[in-house]
């Protein structure tokens, strides 16, 4: 009875496809999950700014034009303004609250402060390293 089993050289050549695929798939899926998380940031700074304009627009009709004092209470960033729940990520990637109108973005080391302005209703973006650009 004969034996039958992988040669060296096909075992080797099976080794750098895979090699080469990951080579090529890994930067690819951080890439990717990069995307993914800044067009979340999107969809919530655009989500953001309509509840903004939904409050002041809800007051008009009221009689009392005004825009919200605060966009959140407690943990949960803006619950004043979206009804979606964004946690305070502390450190890590994600949303922070520095101050009673001032949040701040975090990616991959990049920083991006957001301030919002409850005369105008105004919810801008400063950034030094482009983070910004990227958002809006």
């Amino acid at each position: 009875m004969k034996k039958r089993a992988f040669t060296l050289i096909e075992i080797i050549f099976v080794i750098v496809i895979l090699g080469v695929l990951s080579a090529i798939a890994i930067p690819k899926l951080f890439f990717t999950r990069s995307d993914a998380i800044v067009a979340n940031a999107k969809t919530q700074i655009a989500a953001i700014k309509s509840g903004i304009s939904l409050k002041y627009n809800d007051s008009v009709l009221k009689g009392t034009p005004v825009y919200p004092e605060t966009l959140d209470d407690g943990n949960k960033l803006f619950n004043k303004v979206i009804s979606v729940n964004i946690a305070d990520s502390g450190t890590k990637n994600g949303w922070h609250k520095t101050g009673a109108t001032t949040y701040t973005f975090k990616l991959d080391g990049q920083t991006a402060n957001f301030t919002y302005n409850k005369t105008t209703g105004e919810f801008d973006c400063e950034s030094s390293d482009g983070l910004c650009s990227a958002l809006e």
